[in-house]
């Protein structure tokens, strides 16, 4: 699911713990897991602060940085902040403007537990290429 920005804009916090903590028990009465999409490049630190501390009490099982449609995806910045507020049994997904094999490995070493690409067969070339070095 993808956060309502506009909810984080306007600091109504109640109506994006409500609406997590109505989605949470169905999924999980359905042995379903949630990915929760941040959009990470539109919020302030604050903003990622806040959304990660009500979604780990909610218990969603990923916290993913962008849709790859909002002007700015993954960074560095947000996967090293989210992953520093979050356990480790909730995975990390970076997302959105993952284009080369450095940032995609940078992006692990900052905390990403996955990756979505859509120049995944361009990044695995590189990858390739470095191991040969």
């Amino acid at each position: 699911m993808v956060i309502n920005i506009s909810a984080v804009k306007n600091n109504d916090w109640n109506f994006i713990a409500g609406e997590i903590n109505t989605i949470i028990p169905i999924i999980k009465s359905k042995n379903k897991i949630l990915k929760v999409i941040i959009e990470s490049g539109v919020l302030t630190d604050d903003e990622i602060i806040k959304c990660c501390h009500i979604y780990n009490l909610a218990g969603v099982e990923f916290v993913k940085t962008s849709t790859g449609y909002a002007e700015k995806g993954a960074s560095i910045h947000a996967v090293k902040l989210i992953r520093s507020l979050l356990p480790n049994t909730i995975k990390i997904k970076a997302s959105g403007g993952i284009k080369t094999y450095k940032f995609a490995k940078e992006l692990i070493d900052a905390g990403a537990d996955r990756l979505g690409c859509s120049s995944s067969v361009q990044i695995v070339a590189e990858s390739l290429l470095e191991e040969k070095k």
